[in-house]
C-alpha cells in the first residue's frame, strides 16, 4: 500500500483484519494520525523506528501480533494510550516512556520484556493503570 497517497488520515482501524508480514516503515508518513489499531492480527517483526514520527497519535493498539524485539526508544514521543500486549517483544521497557508525560495506560503484558522498570515511569503523574504482566 503506498501509505503517502493518505497524507490526511487521521484514524486508521485494521483490527482483526488476518494482515500477515510486517508493519511498514512507511507508516510514519502518515503525520496527522491520532487513531492507530493493528491488534489482533498475525503482523511479526520489528515495531517500525518510524513510527515515533506520529506526533499525534494518542491511541496505538499493536496488541494480539506475533511482534518480536525491543520497543523502539522513538515510542516515548507518542501516545496516551499504548497497548502492546501479547506480543513476542523483548528486551527492556525504553526509559524513553517517561517521556509520554500524557501516558493513562500503558499495557505491555504477555510479552518477554526483561530487565528493571525504567525509573521514569515513576514520574509520570497521569499514568492510571500499568500492565507489565506475565514478561
Amino acid at each position: 500500500m503506498n501509505w503517502t497517497s493518505l497524507p490526511n488520515l487521521e484514524h486508521l482501524n485494521l483490527v482483526s483484519c488476518n494482515l500477515t508480514g510486517s508493519i511498514p516503515e512507511e507508516i510514519g508518513t502518515l503525520s496527522k494520525l491520532t487513531n492507530l489499531y493493528l491488534s489482533r492480527n498475525n503482523l511479526e517483526g520489528l515495531i517500525p523506528a518510524s513510527i515515533g514520527q506520529l506526533t499525534n497519535l494518542t491511541w496505538l493498539d499493536l496488541s494480539s501480533n506475533r511482534l518480536s524485539g525491543p520497543i523502539p526508544s522513538s515510542i516515548g514521543q507518542l501516545a496516551t494510550y499504548l497497548d502492546h500486549s501479547s506480543n513476542r517483544l523483548s528486551g527492556p521497557i525504553p526509559s524513553s516512556i517517561g517521556q509520554l508525560t500524557t501516558l493513562l495506560y500503558p499495557d505491555l503484558s504477555s510479552n518477554r520484556l526483561s530487565g528493571p522498570i525504567p525509573s521514569p515511569i515513576g514520574q509520570l503523574t497521569t499514568l492510571t493503570n500499568l500492565d507489565l504482566s506475565s514478561n
